[in-house]
């Protein structure tokens, strides 16, 4: 399965949806709105048609080929995201290039598009402050799995705070 190209079907079609939510404010609120949102958006009522029907088949051929996979295993590990929990304020880690929402995300958007369910469980790197996620990601309609993999963790490796001593 190629995660990296099903997040980026994946964050073209989060970025859809934001515009459409964006041109569902009226027009004299939209001032009000996050700039970062504004700027995520911008140009996206210029992409044709043609485009969102191809996001969708490369979408559904995702679908397809985790379902494959799932054919296979049971469950996906990886992390959530590929790098700790940065301070708030921020729309990007500090050391990232840009200011791109979904360039430090490359995970996620290939699951939320294919519509399987996934669990995300902080863990705590050695002399980290803030957390960072591991992601099991199921077979769509088996949130069952996930169900009974989080009582589990929660029974063995209980979350901590972070004020809480490792």
């Amino acid at each position: 399965v190629d995660i990296e190209a099903a997040s980026r079907v994946g964050q073209d079609l989060y970025r859809l949806g934001c515009a459409a939510a964006v041109r569902a404010v009226a027009p004299e609120l939209r001032g009000r709105l996050d700039p970062g949102l504004i700027a995520f958006v911008r140009g996206v009522d210029d992409w044709p048609i043609s485009r969102y029907h191809a996001l969708c088949q490369q979408r559904d051929q995702h679908a397809n080929d985790l379902a494959r996979l799932f054919g296979q295993v049971d469950l996906l590990m990886l992390p959530t995201v590929p790098l700790c929990a940065f301070e708030a304020g921020r729309d990007v880690p500090p050391d990232q290039p840009g200011d791109d929402w979904m360039s430090w995300n490359p995970y996620t958007p290939a699951f939320n598009s294919a519509q399987v369910p996934a669990l995300s469980y902080p863990v705590w790197p050695q002399g980290e402050v803030l957390p960072a996620g591991v992601q099991w990601v199921a077979p769509k309609y088996r949130e069952d799995r996930l169900l009974a993999l989080g009582r589990w963790l929660e029974t063995r490796f209980p979350v901590r705070t972070a004020a809480e001593p490792e």
